[in-house]
């Protein structure tokens, strides 16, 4: 992931040395690179298949979800929970290769970590919705609930809807003369409601479909 991010650097930032940009970004460059990162951590968290086919993995197994003692909301955020542990191991990963190959400072870093993480439970949950509504849950098999299953496709075009609204409002907020340190506080605050909004959403969709889906 990180070499693409290099290439496109070179082209925003007007081309140079690959090793003068692997010495140390600072400025422009810097924050161009840090919501690069963002945008590409978002959508490569909604293409891993993981949260999009949540309930499609049950298959015809999803009947014993209905049946156990345990409410659909309180299943979901246990499904959220899991889901979310590989969009953390990739922004670690993703953290790591930016401050080893990019030299991205501790301040940039940190914005990736705190927005990274609240995009992600964002794409999750968007993208445990998305199955929510429509799952695969007859199929023989087990590989075809995630490589046969156009709902990630489905997923990965809504995720990619949220992080081309964010990168909108981003530029909406450079546009008005905004410091980068303020925009980053925005885009946090506006992140954090987004979650705040989506996860209660999707769990009262879950509440609601698991009674309503059939085997």
């Amino acid at each position: 992931l990180v070499f693409p991010l290099i290439i496109i650097l070179t082209t925003v930032t007007g081309g140079g040395q690959l090793s003068a940009l692997t010495s140390g970004l600072s400025g422009y460059a810097l924050d161009v690179v840090t919501l690069i990162i963002l945008a590409a951590h978002a959508f490569i968290v909604s293409g891993n298949q993981v949260a999009s086919t949540c309930i499609s993995r049950e298959g015809r197994s999803f009947w014993a979800s209905k049946m156990i003692p345990v409410p659909p909301k309180e299943q979901f955020k246990g499904k959220m929970v899991y889901n979310l542990l590989f969009a953390m191991v990739q922004l670690v990963i993703l953290l790591a290769s930016s401050a080893i190959l990019l030299k991205v400072d501790a301040f940039h870093l940190a914005v990736i970590a705190v927005l990274g993480a609240l995009a992600s439970i964002s794409v999750t949950a968007i993208c445990m919705m998305n199955d929510l509504v429509n799952p695969k849950l007859n199929w023989e098999n087990p590989h075809a609930a995630m490589k046969g299953n156009f709902g990630t496709l489905v997923a990965m075009l809504f995720s990619l809807a949220y992080v081309v609204g964010a990168g909108f409002l981003v530029k909406i907020m450079l546009s008005a003369g905004l410091s980068m340190p303020i925009v980053y506080v925005l885009l946090a605050a506006v992140l954090l409601i987004s979650v705040a909004l989506l996860t209660k959403t999707a769990s009262s969709l879950a509440e609601k479909r698991y009674a309503e889906i059939e085997i």
